[in-house]
């Protein structure tokens, strides 16, 4: 069915809501617009830059929980090829993208300055950083969700206790913060920060299963007034008094444990909330929601991006955060028409639905 019924509290208590499961989808999508401009936003180095990274990688497992399904019709083996043609096929394609690109860049612009083992050797182990991946570093994501999404399906089929299952995450995630304090060096594949981020997608999954968003929105307003100072006040704490300068996920730096989960857990929350009321209408929201469906291309190509904008600001003089988000949103939104314009096209339809994912 194409349908979801929700039970409404407060001062719909007696009514039944009808909400289609497309519409939800597009809510989504339209947080994860948001979710990839703050990713893009923060690598120009905005003053703002301790708030952005506070939260937003959060964010992504968030989403990625609440979009998880618990169900135990399939083996654990079956659910690790799912993931592994979900998140690491598209990880060595765009890498490999991307390498390409890098070697041509190198040629034209740097004197054929260009390390191919460094770079070769990042891209297998998955090491999240510009100096070991060709202007792809952002796909660390992938690995580290990849790994996180097997530990949490194998959680999920060892016990269907809501309970066992946070105390179990929140396990994994000590022993993540852990490897921070001790300064353990990054794992393969990202696996340390995997076990931190298994507590958030377990939070998003949570999220869902209780249908929180839902029975939020439909109180009063005075209460949803009262709930979002109060989450807000918590986001806030949380994310400036933490001591580090920035959280930052892809390299295991997290400052304080409690006061990184307090901040990025309510700042995600309200950015969720947000978004669901909102939803997909507006054209603010279209054009989010579009931003969205497409947040794999634009995590992917969104250093190419700033190597672009920056020289044709260069052209003009301008060295300003605001103008290079701006310039690396413009390049990125030009990339994706000419990525559906070779969509439609290309007469092969394997290609088609291939490239359609991206």
């Amino acid at each position: 069915s194409n349908i979801v019924l929700i039970g409404g509290d407060g001062a719909m208590k007696n009514n039944i809501i009808l909400q289609s499961r497309a519409e939800r989808i597009a809510w989504v999508d339209g947080l994860r617009g948001i979710a990839i401009l703050l990713v893009v936003l923060g690598h120009v180095n905005p003053p703002f830059k301790k708030i952005i990274y506070g939260f937003h990688m959060a964010l992504f497992f968030i989403i990625s929980g609440f979009l998880f399904k618990d169900c135990y019709d399939k083996k654990l083996s079956q659910w690790i090829k799912a993931y592994f043609q979900r998140y690491i096929v598209p990880y060595f394609i765009l890498c490999g993208v991307n390498f390409l690109i890098e070697a041509l860049i190198s040629i034209c612009f740097r004197a054929g300055m260009f390390p191919f083992n460094k770079y070769l050797c990042g891209i297998l182990y998955s090491y999240g950083s510009t100096e070991w991946m060709p202007n792809c570093s952002p796909l660390w994501f992938l690995t580290c969700l990849f790994c996180a999404s097997c530990m949490l399906r194998s959680i999920h089929l060892i016990t269907q206790s809501n309970s066992k299952r946070i105390i179990i995450c929140l396990v994994l995630s000590g022993i993540s913060y852990i490897l921070d304090v001790l300064d353990v060096p990054r794992l393969p594949w990202n696996f340390g920060t995997a076990m931190m981020a298994v507590l958030f997608i377990e939070i998003g999954f949570q999220i869902n299963k209780m249908d929180i968003l839902n029975k939020l929105k439909y109180q009063g307003c005075g209460v949803q007034i009262f709930v979002c100072i109060i989450i807000l006040f918590s986001a806030t704490i949380g994310i400036i008094l933490n001591p580090v300068e920035i959280v930052e996920f892809s390299a295991n730096n997290y400052g304080s444990f409690i006061l990184m989960i307090m901040g990025s857990v309510s700042a995600s929350f309200l950015l969720m909330f947000f978004a669901n009321i909102v939803g997909s209408s507006t054209a603010s929201a279209k054009a989010l929601t579009y931003l969205g469906r497409h947040t794999l291309f634009l995590m992917s190509f969104d250093y190419f991006s700033d190597f672009i904008s920056v020289r044709v600001l260069q052209i003009f003089r301008v060295h300003n955060w605001l103008f290079s988000f701006c310039g690396k949103v413009l390049v990125l939104v030009i990339g994706l028409q000419l990525l559906q314009l070779a969509i439609k096209v290309i007469p092969n339809e394997s290609a088609k639905k291939f490239l359609s994912k991206y």
